[in-house]
């Protein structure tokens, strides 16, 4: 890969490393520069700050000798990651920041306008083995495809292309077919100083079969903490019962199969159809989401797979009590463990309560405090049970009930 000048001491490039389970929400940064050749540097320090760099943190230190890192981190999608690296010498003098790298993994959340940085267009199926997948980006970059059965965490990847461009496209071949497959582009910008993936697309590897599902909507919409139902049958009557399943291959954590991910078809029901109903679970945020699901038939039955989709409306309110102003509240360290130590707050009101949500809106903890600035989390439930890893919100709230602060806190065990 090409590498270019961004400060005096570092050239330094920004790649995307693979995981095992290659998936929306599991991935890798590496971090690359140039060996260091000046002999009084003793170590190297990586910064990584979200969004923005006006408040980089210190994640790591490495020897002079070493030239790349791997961010091992717990990394969210929807959420620009940034780098740079200083030098350290033996007196405890640090160099200037270096120049930044960047890198963001888009979900189908993500706002139209970040969508637009690098996404697939279309996917146009040339036979039950093979398609050619659009992609684009929002300034010339090159870059490659992933490509997995939706059932499965691996996914195979193309060359990476040589010429900078904003329209892309490769065809992709020796598909089973009749399965269903997400793919995701990669994209690294001219100067490879950014790499960006690509919200995941799904498809299909046949269009028609002798016997096809039928559905009554392909795209539901429902409010938060309610649900949607659609009516799934057959266009003829199939030679000996089979086997469904339905769902989901990619979105909202909220959106989920509460029933009929399991039919049978056979005589007795093939033209009446079968009900399959979505549900939205609470959570506490303001967004709006959506979802893929798909509706496969067992291996020989020559049904061709389906998607559909699921949309749901947040019914949260922004509270009618007023927001207090009152100095950020200082909460740290982030990422938390657990095993190394409690979850700080401080800036706190006088008296107040916390609260801590998981993903779903669910309360997992709680306390209240008087006469002080500061409180601490160890990472428990209310059961005194540890939470796992994973992204949950805290609220603090005053004794009348006003929000103070609502953050997000990243779990990582």
């Amino acid at each position: 890969m090409k590498k270019f000048t961004i400060a005096a001491v570092f050239f330094i490039l920004i790649v995307l490393t693979h995981s095992p389970l290659f998936s929306q929400q599991c991935h890798r940064y590496t971090i690359s520069w140039d060996p260091v050749t000046d002999p009084n540097v003793e170590e190297v320090c990586i910064y990584r700050s979200r969004d923005n760099f006006n408040n980089p943190v210190l994640i790591a230190t490495v020897d002079p000798a070493v030239t790349e890192y791997v961010d091992n981190s717990t990394l969210q999608t929807g959420v620009l990651y940034c780098y740079a690296l200083k030098s350290a010498n033996s007196s405890g003098s640090y160099s200037a920041f270096s120049g930044i790298v960047t890198g963001v993994t888009l979900d189908e959340s993500s706002s139209p306008s970040w969508q637009e940085m690098c996404r697939i267009d279309s996917v146009v199926v040339i036979d039950d083995t093979s398609c050619t997948i659009y992609w684009s980006t929002s300034s010339p970059a090159t870059g490659f495809l992933v490509c997995r059965e939706s059932q499965s965490f691996d996914g195979d990847t193309t060359e990476v292309s040589v010429t900078p461009s904003q329209q892309h496209s490769e065809v992709l071949t020796g598909l089973q077919p009749n399965r269903s497959y997400v793919v995701k582009a990669v994209s690294y910008s001219d100067d490879e100083t950014t790499v960006v993936l690509s919200a995941e697309f799904p498809f299909i590897t046949e269009i028609e079969g002798d016997i096809n599902f039928v559905l009554s909507d392909s795209e539901l919409e429902l409010e938060e903490g309610g649900s949607a139902q659609l009516l799934l049958s057959l266009d003829s009557e199939p030679l000996s019962d089979v086997e469904v399943s339905v769902r989901k291959v990619s979105g909202d954590t909220t959106l989920s199969i509460y029933s009929g991910s399991q039919i049978t078809f056979g005589s007795g029901n093939w033209e009446s159809g079968e009900v399959i109903e979505v549900a939205a679970d609470e959570d506490i945020d303001c967004d709006d989401g959506a979802a893929t699901f798909v509706i496969e038939a067992e291996d020989g039955s020559g049904i061709p797979t389906v998607f559909f989709t699921a949309g749901v409306s947040d019914n949260d309110e922004t509270p009618q009590h007023e927001v207090v102003q009152s100095p950020a509240v200082t909460v740290y360290p982030q990422p938390f463990n657990p095993d190394e130590g409690s979850l700080r707050l401080v800036n706190l009101p006088e008296r107040g309560e916390l609260h801590i949500y998981n993903l779903t809106g669910k309360r997992v903890w709680e306390t209240s405090w008087s006469g002080t600035d500061n409180t601490e989390w160890d990472g428990m439930n209310t059961s005194n049970t540890g939470v796992s890893s994973g992204r949950y919100f805290m609220v603090v709230k005053d004794l009348a009930n006003n929000s103070i602060e609502k953050k997000a806190i990243l779990v990582v065990r």
